[in-house]
């Protein structure tokens, strides 16, 4: 649905979904994944209105930037990232540098997940594990 968007229409979809789940869960949850595997947008769907282009991927800071504004500094502003088992040193290591540049910028980045998706047979010994 956003590869139909302009930048300012998906910007404009995204603050209101915001302030629509910070004004009916913001007191009462107690976290909320802004962002989730935002190097999604790089390889696989470079044409998301809001991917700029560039490696620092700015959307993910402006996201930030507008979730904190209406959501109370109880509920837990969390980023996650989902790695394939083909690219996970380059994005685990690529994920890293973002969440510190993002802590040294002083964004609010109250949490940071980590999560690992196995779509391929890989054989571990005597177990085979893969989603089919």
């Amino acid at each position: 649905w956003g590869m139909e968007q302009s930048k300012n229409e998906a910007e404009a979809f995204y603050i209101d979904f915001f302030k629509r789940v910070a004004s009916r869960y913001g007191t009462s949850a107690w976290a909320f994944d802004v962002v989730n595997e935002a190097f999604c947008t790089k390889n696989r769907t470079p044409r998301f209105p809001l991917y700029g282009g560039d490696d620092k991927l700015a959307f993910v800071d402006w996201a930030f930037a507008e979730a904190a504004r209406g959501f109370p500094t109880n509920c837990a502003l969390n980023i996650n990232m989902g790695v394939e088992a083909t690219d996970w040193a380059w994005e685990g290591k690529m994920y890293y540098e973002l969440c510190k540049r993002m802590l040294n910028a002083g964004i609010r980045l109250d949490g940071i997940g980590f999560q690992f998706h196995l779509f391929s047979k890989i054989k571990y010994g005597t177990c085979t594990v893969g989603h089919y």
